[in-house]
């Protein structure tokens, strides 16, 4: 993974599961492996895993389940206002929510 550098690090990880998400590792309705093992993958702390999960629930693209893991819930590729907007990424959104 690299971090370009006026990323934060929880967005590089964001971006991350984003390709994947594109890359079809992972559909509508699959769980995103554990906060541990991704930490391990990505050479990131658990703090920052978090971080892009949250990030990820926010823009509409996963659903953060108490005890349970996150969740993909939506690939659609719509247009996001500005703010949203990663330096590498169009970003996904649920239908009717910008």
């Amino acid at each position: 993974m690299t971090k370009k550098n006026q990323d934060r690090l929880y967005l590089t990880v964001a971006n991350e599961m984003i390709d994947r998400i594109k890359q079809k590792q992972y559909a509508v309705g699959d769980k995103i492996p554990p906060e541990r093992k991704l930490s391990e993958e990505l050479g990131v702390s658990r703090t920052v895993i978090r971080e892009a999960m949250v990030y990820l629930e926010l823009i509409g693209i996963a659903t953060i389940k108490k005890g349970a893991g996150v969740y993909v819930t939506n690939s659609e590729q719509l247009k996001v206002p500005a703010r949203f907007l990663s330096t590498r990424h169009t970003i996904f959104c649920m239908p009717g929510k910008s």
